[in-house]
């Protein structure tokens, strides 16, 4: 039950290739390329290789962008190790195979490469070609961000501020952001304005977002949105909000994360992955089935239920006083998606994505999501009629038999 969704979310680990420099392609440079790389130097040959992999001065050909990044790698650069790898992990111009992905990325890190570093922590975070492992992939991306690899920095950032495979950290996560920020990436300041917010801030918060929402970036519009009634005293039938800690979702595993963010707001410590080794016919690297989650909470001394209603209108309406009513109690509540990509060819595929409702506002028509797969704090707001609209699921379960309903898992009364 491969999980992915497309318009809100990915997969998940967002593991990175290159970005090529910004030169002009002229033929001229490409000649020059073709001529240093001819004469084997590794370096050229990485830069040949990503001209052709972005269509760069010339066409897009990932075979071609492989023959020269095989050439590069065979010549012990570590730069060009990575980039095997990543062809390997995205199955551009060879057929795609984790496995020989991260022992790419595993020779790249070796050579001091930091985007390889980068990667083979994506690979031990969410578990694609190597077992698991918090630690492993936290010395990994320590490693990357000592090289100054902003991805890596940011993951840091994200478990330091939410205390995932290693102690809450404030400081360090503020730091962290500190250097994305610099690096001009306003996710950092997005998370600032969180860490901010959960003091006592408000205004520091408000000005962090809204730097960041004068960039376009949509969470921290939806944050300033937010601001306006957090913290307000709660209203039964009116609003509610329940502050729920952020944790990264890794590849493929936002099912499992939602449940940790369900379980952490009513005590539990569990990370993500912990909540992940209770579902053992659901595999890490694969979608969680739900009857899984479930039984999942009573080995955490959680009583958790799944609730369905029909994919129409009436059910609709039921289900979201479930919601609210869950909400009055000071409860998220665990939604399944589903949400629809056309392809190039123009084929639809249907791809689901696990997440929490933690706040509604009815004056308002808002929804408050807490999405594992965004960047934290995860905040997505929705109207009714988009909730409405990508709240049904076929593939939460196979108990649902390919049926498709309105899922939700809730505690038990």
């Amino acid at each position: 039950m491969k999980r992915l969704v497309v318009v809100l979310v990915s997969l998940g680990a967002v593991f990175a290739g290159r970005a090529i420099a910004a030169a002009p392609g002229s033929s001229p440079a490409i000649s020059e390329l073709k001529r240093r790389a001819a004469q084997g130097d590794p370096q050229a040959e990485l830069a040949l290789g990503m001209r052709y992999r972005d269509g760069r001065g010339v066409p897009r050909d990932y075979a071609e962008a492989m023959r020269w990044y095989r050439r590069s790698a065979d010549r012990e650069n570590a730069g060009g190790m990575d980039n095997v790898g990543f062809m390997y992990l995205m199955g551009w111009g060879v057929p795609q195979n984790v496995n020989i992905a991260a022992a790419y990325f595993k020779a790249g890190a070796a050579g001091n490469d930091a985007q390889a570093m980068f990667n083979l922590g994506e690979c031990y975070f969410s578990g694609r070609g190597l077992e698991q492992d918090y630690a492993r992939a936290i010395e990994a991306w320590q490693r990357a961000a000592d090289r100054k690899n902003h991805n890596a920095a940011w993951r840091l950032a994200m478990l330091y501020a939410a205390g995932e495979g290693l102690a809450r950290d404030v400081k360090k996560a503020r730091a962290l952001c500190q250097s994305v920020v610099e690096a001009g990436r306003v996710e950092g300041m997005v998370l600032l304005g969180e860490l901010d917010e959960i003091r006592g801030r408000h205004e520091a918060a408000g000005t962090w977002w809204k730097r960041a929402a004068d960039r376009g970036n949509a969470q921290a519009k939806a944050l300033l949105r937010l601001s306006t009634w957090r913290h307000e005293k709660p209203a039964p039938g009116r609003h509610a909000y329940v502050e729920v800690t952020h944790l990264y979702q890794g590849w493929n595993n936002c099912g499992a994360t939602s449940v940790a963010m369900f379980a952490r707001q009513a005590g539990s410590k569990a990370t993500p992955y912990d909540v992940k080794r209770l579902c053992p016919q659901s595999p890490i690297a694969t979608g969680t089935d739900w009857a899984h989650l479930v039984a999942a909470g009573d080995k955490l001394a959680q009583r958790w239920q799944l609730l369905t209603f029909p994919n129409d209108d009436a059910g609709f309406d039921r289900g979201a006083n479930v919601i609210r009513k869950r909400l009055d109690l000071r409860q998220p509540v665990v939604i399944d998606f589903t949400v629809v990509r056309v392809e190039k060819d123009g084929r639809k595929r249907h791809f689901g994505h696990t997440l929490l409702v933690v706040g509604y506002h009815l004056k308002r028509d808002q929804f408050v999501l807490k999405n594992p797969n965004q960047p934290s704090p995860g905040i997505q707001l929705m109207s009714a009629a988009e909730l409405k609209k990508n709240w049904h699921s076929s593939g939460y379960s196979r108990s649902a038999h390919g049926h498709s309903a309105r899922p939700l898992i809730v505690r038990r009364p």
